[in-house]
């Protein structure tokens, strides 16, 4: 759980250390401090993964704001700017969930891989 609250901080899983983004849409190749290889699984694993998170963010994201709106201007709703903010809600919010969706991704796959190197050295 460590790992996962470090990347939604946009820090390095394994050690905690900021500037493992090369800007806001790109991952460095390995964490600065502890050397983390911040591409670890196959090149169509990541993009599916980081894609997959990014997706399910941006989409609750948009719901939540949308939904919200809704029920603070209750109950005269105007349908045209409920609209016109969730069609601005699915342009924007995949932009700014990117960089979290990425970062999270390889914590998933880091604390996966620990736990399997964990598990290879228990049997040994």
């Amino acid at each position: 759980m460590k790992a996962l609250g470090r990347a939604l901080l946009l820090k390095c899983p394994c050690c905690g250390a900021r500037g493992i983004l090369d800007g806001w849409f790109k991952l460095r190749e390995n964490c600065g401090v502890c050397a983390l290889d911040l591409h670890r699984a196959p090149e169509d694993d990541e993009w599916f993964g980081g894609y997959f998170v990014n997706l399910i963010a941006s989409e609750s994201l948009m719901i939540v704001v949308v939904v919200g709106y809704v029920l603070l201007v209750w109950p005269d709703v105007p349908g045209a700017k409920v609209e016109a903010l969730a069609l601005g809600m699915v342009i924007v919010s995949p932009i700014v969930s990117y960089p979290f969706s990425k970062v999270l991704w390889v914590a998933v796959e880091f604390v996966f891989a620990e736990r399997a190197a964990t598990k290879n050295r228990q049997r040994t």
